[in-house]
This record gives structure tokens, C-alpha cells and sequence, in this order.
């Protein structure tokens, strides 16, 4: 079959095309593979500056020195971390589903008032002092609940899943309680399984967050066996010019192993699941968009 040749105007143009995004995908990607080599760098290695691909030398020093028992409390942090993200990612489903679930019926006496309670939230806020002596008065300061409980409502979560639920079939529901289902039971029996693509949005949103938020801890938690993940490396980060200072972390940093190789080691542990998870879940962040449509 002919096919008849493409001018030269639109061959030049669909390669200055295809450059453009190999010069993207590589502005994407150099900056985590100049971190990986980092991390295998020993202090002569990191002297050389500028545009590298290689490493000349190749050290284990810092990774073996993360996960020795030195890194204790690395490892505790990383535990709280997981923990914070799981807890707190599955009571903001099941407090945005309840919460989006009620605002969806127009029977709900005060709905709109409610409405505007909450998107009132969302543009003002009491700020850290009130916020502090709130959580003072709670009795969650110093503990591993401040991850979880303050943040269990987002507004802009329930408007997604009011939103979302408005657009489910009544019927379905008329049809259950004319058999004798209760309303909890229509809630996590029947809406709560067609408000997967909802849930999975906001559930990742959620776990996001959860994974990379410190500030929470540098405020509220004193003991360091609660800091989470981020907040060690944010410490780590500031106090990578004084060695001396890593005692505060019972940890004694070896000279021969540059601060910025262990900073760039930890960078990859914090990061390294919410990498590996994106790819798979881009796809919720796009429909994630459709669904925050006000109706």
C-alpha cells in the first residue's frame, strides 16, 4: 500500500517533538539517579562537581551504616511513619464516607448551613497557637494520635465524596431498606462498594500526605521515639554541618562517611514507596479531578 511521504515541515516538527520529551523525561530522571549515586559515593567521589552518569568508586558504607543498629531510631521513625499513613489514611475514609454520606441526602435538616460550615473551614483557619493549646487540651500533645485524629476530617474530601454519593441511584437504597436494611448497613453494603473509585482517590491523597508531613511531629511530639521518618531527615539535613550534633540521635556519624551520602541514602528510604506506588495509581489522580465537579 502507498503512502505518501510527509512534508518536511512536519518531520521537523515531530522531531523537535520527540526531543523536547526525551529532554523532559531526562530533566525527570537525572536528579534521582544523581541521588542514587550519591548514596554510593564516598567523600572523594562528591568533589567532583558537575554533570555525572557514573560514580568512579563505589562504596556500601552508607547503606550499611542505615541499617545497622545504629539507625534504631531510623527504624522507629519508619514505623510511625507507616503507622500514621495506615491509621490515619483509613479513619479519613470512613469519616469522609459517614460525613459525605449525610450531606448527600437533602432530607438532612441544616444541610446547607452544614455545607457552609465546612467550606468555611477551608478558607479560614485558627492558626498554630489556638490549634497547640487545642491539642494541649485533647491530651494528644506528645502522643502518636496528633498524626491522626486532628486530620481525620479534610472538607474538601467530604465535598468530593457529597459530591460523588449525590450521583448514586436512590433506588438501590429505597429498594434495601424496603427490605429491611438499616442505614448502616446501606452505607458499607451497598454505597460504600460503588464508591471505590471515590475512596481510592481520596485514600491516596490521604496517604500521601500522611507519608510526607513532619511539621506535626517537630510541633507536637517531644519524645523521639514517636518522630516519624521525615522529621529525622529534616533534622539530619540542618545538622549535617556539625558532626557532633548527630549525638542528640545516639548515633555517631564515622568521618569516613560523608553526611550527604547517608542524607542521600535516607532521601531513597523516604521516598522509595510513594515512587514505586505513583506509576500504578496516576490514574486516580486524573478522575480525581472529574469528581471534584461541584454539582
Amino acid at each position: 500500500m502507498y503512502m505518501p511521504s510527509r512534508p518536511i515541515g512536519t518531520r521537523f516538527f515531530d522531531a523537535f517533538l520527540y526531543g523536547m520529551l526525551v529532554l523532559l523525561a531526562f530533566l525527570f530522571v537525572y536528579p534521582f539517579w544523581t541521588l542514587i549515586l550519591a548514596s554510593f559515593s564516598d567523600a572523594l567521589e562528591l568533589q567532583h562537581i558537575g554533570l555525572k552518569f557514573w560514580n568512579r568508586t563505589w562504596t556500601l558504607e552508607p547503606y550499611m551504616w542505615v541499617f545497622t543498629d545504629r539507625s534504631l531510631v531510623i527504624g522507629i521513625g519508619y514505623l510511625n511513619t507507616i503507622f500514621r499513613t495506615v491509621v490515619g489514611t483509613t479513619i479519613t475514609l470512613l469519616v469522609t464516607l459517614c460525613a459525605g454520606y449525610s450531606l448527600s441526602k437533602k432530607f438532612l435538616p441544616g444541610r446547607t448551613y452544614i455545607m457552609v460550615f465546612f467550606v468555611f473551614t477551608m478558607f479560614f483557619g485558627g492558626g498554630l497557637i489556638p490549634t497547640y493549646l487545642l491539642i494541649l487540651r485533647l491530651g494528644f500533645l506528645d502522643s502518636r494520635w496528633v498524626y491522626v485524629i486532628p486530620m481525620a476530617a479534610n472538607a474538601f474530601y467530604v465535598i468530593i465524596a457529597r459530591n460523588f454519593l449525590m450521583a448514586v441511584d436512590p433506588g438501590l437504597e429505597e429498594s434495601a431498606l424496603i427490605d429491611g436494611a438499616t442505614r448502616t448497613t446501606v452505607l458499607f453494603r451497598i454505597v460504600a462498594p460503588l464508591s471505590k473509585p471515590m475512596l481510592a482517590i481520596i485514600g491516596l491523597w490521604t496517604a500521601v500526605w500522611h507519608w510526607n508531613a513532619w511539621f506535626d511531629s517537630l510541633i507536637y511530639i517531644k519524645s523521639p521515639s514517636k518522630r516519624v521518618l521525615q522529621l529525622i531527615l529534616h533534622k539530619m539535613r540542618n545538622l549535617l554541618e556539625n558532626y557532633r550534633e548527630f549525638e542528640m540521635y545516639n548515633l555517631q556519624l564515622p568521618v569516613v562517611i560523608p553526611p550527604e551520602s547517608v542524607q542521600a541514602v535516607i532521601v531513597l528510604i523516604t521516598i522509595g514507596p510513594i515512587v514505586l506506588v505513583y506509576p500504578f495509581a496516576q490514574r486516580y489522580f486524573v478522575r480525581g479531578i472529574m469528581l471534584g465537579a461541584f454539582r
